[in-house]
């Protein structure tokens, strides 16, 4: 089985252009880029341990084939990655992930695989430390955009969408962190920057990860995770040929879609991390009590904003647990 030469995990809070950015990247002759499907940081990471024992190794390759099958109609060839497996002395997650994601998506001249997992900035350390040679790119956006984009996109009902206030703060804090351990190994990206210039965005990544640089940006026939075609997957505008896509818009569509509070909310838990990033409050001032007294209704975003408030915590999580099969969407589905 032909082994990769640089693996590379894609990461950032839902609605930043993750999957723009995955898509672009995955232009590239030499390098696959998936979304979602093996990740085996949320789905099998310490799930299977000790994973250097085969039966535990065949157990997590059916259980991801299962997945597999269920959400994409694709498997792993459990087999010839077991047999891999038995010749790779000291057999650890990192090896199995890359064996896993080789088989799915390596040719002969496809040598480089990526794969974008949202919600995994915390494990970015771990990626780098499992992986031969592994890198991470770690896509940020206005946080009052991302809240703007999952407040017009998700299916819970108000305020879970607030929860984006507090994903937002804890990636731009550990996108500083970050900078300062790993900085030769992690690429940070504006989803602005992107949509502004993408060619020169794309080609610094490419250089980044070693690759060769200035392969056309081609966008045709593009698919979503789960094979269906995709055009923006914008909440500022329709997933069709027929909505042409316009930056103002996306950049700057939140105006439109959040309330005063909501603003102000924003504002206030993410306001130094924003001003990190070049992203400026626009300063209006609202009393405390009357911003606190606004998410008090909701338990689980009230306890976001007082771990905040107390420990300068914030978190990395979706609405619904994603391990929830029911809450999978899965290939078939209209």
């Amino acid at each position: 089985m032909k082994i990769s030469k640089s693996q590379t995990l894609i990461t950032g809070v839902y609605r930043t252009g993750s999957e723009y950015l995955t898509l672009l990247l995955g232009t590239h002759p030499e390098l696959h880029t998936s979304m979602y499907r093996v990740n085996v940081l949320r789905f099998m990471y310490h799930r299977y341990d000790p994973i250097n024992l085969p039966e535990n190794q065949r157990k997590a390759l059916e259980d991801l084939n299962h997945r597999l099958h269920e959400r994409y109609e694709m498997k792993v060839d459990t087999e010839g990655i077991l047999r891999q497996a038995a010749n790779t002395p000291g057999f650890d997650y990192g090896n199995l992930y890359n064996l896993i994601m080789s088989n799915l998506y390596l040719s002969n001249r496809v040598e480089h695989w990526a794969e974008k997992v949202q919600l995994m900035w915390r494990e970015i350390p771990v990626f780098l430390e499992m992986m031969p040679n592994g890198r991470a790119v770690h896509i940020l956006r206005d946080p009052r955009a991302v809240l703007a984009s999952f407040k017009r996109y998700t299916n819970h009902p108000y305020p879970a969408c607030l929860g984006a206030i507090f994903n937002c703060f804890d990636a731009m804090k550990s996108a500083l962190e970050h900078r300062q351990v790993f900085g030769d190994y992690v690429r940070f990206i504006r989803y602005e920057d992107l949509v502004a210039d993408p060619e020169s965005v794309i080609n610094g990544i490419w250089k980044f990860l070693g690759l060769l640089t200035g392969y056309s940006l081609d966008q045709g026939g593009w698919k979503d995770a789960y094979g269906k075609a995709w055009h923006s997957n914008s909440s500022f505008h329709e997933n069709s040929p027929h909505d042409a896509f316009d930056t103002k818009r996306t950049l700057h569509g939140w105006r439109d879609v959040l309330t005063v509070e909501e603003i102000i909310f924003t504002e206030h838990v993410c306001g130094e991390m924003m001003r990190c990033f070049d992203y400026e409050p626009e300063g209006e001032s609202f009393p405390i009590a009357e911003l606190e007294s606004f998410i008090q209704k909701d338990r689980r975003i009230a306890g976001y904003y007082e771990n905040w408030k107390r420990f300068g915590l914030g978190i990395e999580q979706f609405p619904a647990d994603p391990l929830d099969q029911s809450t999978w969407e899965k290939a078939n589905n209209d």
